[in-house]
């Protein structure tokens, strides 16, 4: 379970939100504490009464302002997600005219929710692993620096959408995603990198165990992996979680 922090200078807001067994309703839970340090004991005290194992909190360089205070919890009001990252500013440009486009610069819109997401794009670029890692430098390869981290913090906008309005878990596809979803290309550009370098390759399919049909992949899931008749699928399955040290900024454990 885990909770999310808006940090102020004199104030700590704390919101969960839990779904109700055997509903699709969702439970809001807030509180406000103080920032001196019997409070923030305070604080460790109430997460851990209701199992709190993880915070979530986000920085903007003016304090603290989480992208939920921005964009509400309320998301009817998007039809969509691009109608969100439209409204966010994070929409490349349509200047058009006479079948020419013109500019492709992203609109403006609201500057802290830009600011927190392009941020949280950057850092993705820096982590060791993990989707949006790989998803940063596929972009970069191609557009550059810049407009890798606009088009992850269009990402992750899009995903907070679908958490908030549908209240599923986000699932982590992996760094190696890209490459599981087209092993082929991988592989041949993989092998292009070797021979560059002076060595001389020959690719070779591993055997794959036989399975029953009734274990085949379902071709509703992944055609591919249903034609090669495999018993799971290697491009959409989500990788496993990576378990990390015992050090934490907030120390719940007591």
């Amino acid at each position: 379970r885990c909770a999310g922090l808006d940090v102020h200078k004199t104030s700590v807001a704390v919101c969960i939100r839990r779904r109700v067994p055997g509903s699709g309703k969702i439970d809001v839970e807030e509180a406000v504490f103080g920032t001196f340090t019997h409070e923030l004991r305070r604080l460790r005290g109430w997460l851990k009464e209701r199992n709190v194992r993880q915070v979530a909190m986000e920085s903007t360089g003016v304090y603290w302002i989480p992208v939920i205070a921005e964009i509400g919890t309320d998301m009817s009001v998007f039809p969509d997600a691009a109608h969100l990252a439209s409204w966010a500013g994070l929409c490349p440009g349509n200047a058009e005219s006479a079948g020419k486009r013109f500019s492709g610069k992203t609109r403006k819109g609201d500057r802290y929710l830009r600011r927190i997401l392009v941020q949280s794009a950057w850092a993705a670029g820096r982590a060791r692993d993990g989707f949006l890692r790989a998803l940063f430098f596929r972009i970069a390869a191609k557009r550059g620096l810049k407009k890798a981290a606009v088009a992850v913090a269009h990402r992750i906008l899009t995903i907070i959408w679908r958490i908030v309005r549908d209240g599923v878990v986000y699932e982590e596809r992996g760094g190696d995603y890209f490459d599981r979803r087209n092993p082929e290309r991988a592989a041949r550009k993989l092998t292009r990198r070797l021979e560059h370098i002076g060595f001389e390759v020959a690719l070779k399919r591993r055997p794959i165990d036989p399975v029953a049909p009734d274990q085949v992949v379902s071709a509703d899931i992944c055609s591919k992996c249903h034609n090669w008749r495999l018993g799971r699928c290697i491009h959409y399955d989500p990788k496993p979680v990576r378990r990390r040290g015992p050090h934490k900024p907030l120390e719940l454990n007591g």
